[in-house]
C-alpha cells in the first residue's frame, strides 16, 4: 500500500480498483477487522525511559510533546522524525524513530562505535543490521550522516560499502580548497572554454 497509491485502503479489495496482490492475500472484511483490533503493545512491559513505545503512526494531534520534531526545510515542518533504509524502488526495509536520548535504546554498537561515532554516523550503523548478506551490499547517505571514518568503517568492519557527500568541517586535514577558491577556480577559463570562444566568434 506504501508503494501501489490508491484513494483509500477499500479501493485495494473493490472490484473496479482492486490491487490483486494485496487482495488476493486478505479479503477487505478481514483486513478491517484485524486492523481495528490488533495491538502490539504489551502494558506489562511499558517501558518509560522508550519515548516511541506506545507511538502510533500517523498522528495529527498536539499533545506528544517533546516526541514531535521541527526541521525548517522540510514541507511538513513538524513531525516524527523517522530515519529509514530504502531501496532503489522505494521500497522500505527498515526504519528508526528518533526519539532523542532512547533513540539507540535497543541497538548494540560496539566499543569503537560507542566511543567514536555521533548521532548520523550511528544511524547508518543501525540500519543495515537486519541486511542478511552484507558484504558488498551498497547504501547511499547525505551529508547528515557522512564521516570519512563511518565510509572507512563500514568497509572494514561490515563490508559494506557506501557513498554519500560530506562537510568541510567533517573532512580532518584534507587538504582541499575552501568554497570561494574552488567557485573563483571553476570561473577561470579552461583551454576547451577558450577554444569554444574562439569558434563561436
Amino acid at each position: 500500500m506504501g508503494i501501489v497509491k490508491l484513494p483509500a485502503f477499500p479501493d485495494y479489495g473493490s472490484n473496479t480498483m482492486g490491487y490483486d496482490k494485496i487482495s488476493t492475500i486478505m479479503p477487505l472484511k478481514r483486513y478491517q477487522k484485524i486492523f481495528n483490533s490488533i495491538n502490539f503493545m504489551n502494558n506489562d512491559n511499558y517501558n518509560l525511559n522508550d519515548r516511541f513505545s506506545k507511538m502510533m503512526i500517523p498522528y495529527k494531534g498536539k499533545k506528544a510533546g517533546s516526541k514531535r520534531q521541527y526541521i525548517k526545510s522540510k514541507p511538513k515542518k513538524w513531525g516524527f522524525k523517522f530515519f529509514i533504509r530504502a531501496g532503489v524502488n522505494g521500497c522500505i526495509y527498515d526504519f528508526l524513530p528518533y526519539g532523542s536520548d532512547s533513540t539507540f535504546n535497543n541497538i548494540h554498537f560496539n566499543d569503537v562505535e560507542h566511543k567514536y561515532f555521533g548521532l548520523g554516523p550511528k544511524v547508518v550503523l543501525a540500519l543495515p543490521s537486519t541486511i542478511p548478506n552484507k558484504p558488498l551490499s551498497t547504501m547511499h547517505f547525505d551529508n547528515f550522516f557522512t564521516t570519512p571514518e563511518l565510509i572507512h568503517h563500514l568497509r572494514k568492519k561490515y563490508g559494506i560499502l557506501s557513498l554519500g557527500t560530506v562537510r568541510q568541517n567533517r573532512l580532518r586535514n584534507c587538504p582541499l580548497l575552501d568554497d570561494k577558491k574552488l567557485k573563483k577556480k571553476e570561473e577561470e577559463p579552461t583551454p576547451i572554454n577558450v577554444i569554444k570562444k574562439k569558434l563561436t566568434l
